[in-house]
C-alpha cells in the first residue's frame, strides 16, 4: 500500500517486479487525507486487507528548510501548510502503528532534515518498535536534472523491516 504516492512510482516498481499491491492513497488518485471519511477509508481498507508494508511519503512542505523561510516571509500560507502537515503526520503514525501492532512493516521517506521526524506523533513509534533510520543521497538511486546531471538531494528513510533498511545504507555518490 502507499500512502501520499502522488504519481504512485513505488507501487509502479513493485509491479513491474511482480509483486502483489494495494490501493495507491493520494489526491492524486482522489483520496483527500485531510479529510476525515477518507481517513476512515484508508484505516478500514489497511485492517481488512492487512498489507505487509506501507510505504508513505507524507507532503513535507511544512517540514523541509524552507518551511522555516515562510514562517516568517508568508505566515498565513505556513499556518495552513503546518496544520494540514500535522493532521497528515498523525494520520501517518496512526497507520505505523496499526502496522506494528498487528506484526507488519512501514517504510517513510521525507527529504533529510525534515522535521517531520522530531514531530512527538513519529517519535512514538520509537516506543513501540525498532526503528531502522537511514539517510542518502538520491543521486545514487538515479535523481538527476531534465539535462540529466545528478541531484545530491539528501532523504530520510524511517521503517521497522530490516529489509527495506538495509538497501539504503553506505549510500555515496562519488
Amino acid at each position: 500500500l502507499e500512502g501520499f504516492g502522488g504519481a504512485s512510482r513505488t507501487t509502479t516498481l513493485a509491479i513491474r517486479r511482480r509483486l502483489s499491491t494495494g490501493k495507491v492513497w493520494d489526491i492524486v488518485f482522489g483520496a483527500d487525507l485531510t479529510k476525515h471519511s477518507h481517513q476512515s477509508a484508508l484505516y478500514h481498507y489497511v485492517d481488512k486487507f492487512k498489507p505487509l508494508v506501507i510505504v508513505f511519503g507524507p507532503p513535507c512542505t511544512a517540514f523541509a528548510s524552507l518551511a522555516k523561510l515562510n514562517r516568517y516571509k508568508y505566515p498565513e500560507t505556513y499556518e495552513k501548510s503546518r496544520a494540514i502537515g500535522l493532521l497528515l503526520v498523525k494520520l501517518t503514525s496512526k497507520l505505523c502503528l496499526m502496522q506494528i501492532k498487528g506484526n507488519r512493516y512501514f517504510f517513510i521517506e521525507n527529504p533529510a532534515g525534515s522535521e517531520l521526524f522530531d514531530l512527538p506523533d513519529l517519535e512514538l513509534l520509537n516506543k513501540y518498535t525498532k526503528i531502522h533510520k537511514a539517510t542518502f543521497p538520491q543521486c545514487m538511486l538515479g535523481l538527476t536534472t531534465p539535462e540529466g546531471q545528478p541531484i545530491l538531494k539528501r532523504t530520510t528513510i524511517w521503517t521497522n523491516a530490516l529489509e527495506l533498511y538495509y538497501p539504503f545504507t553506505n549510500i555515496v555518490c562519488t
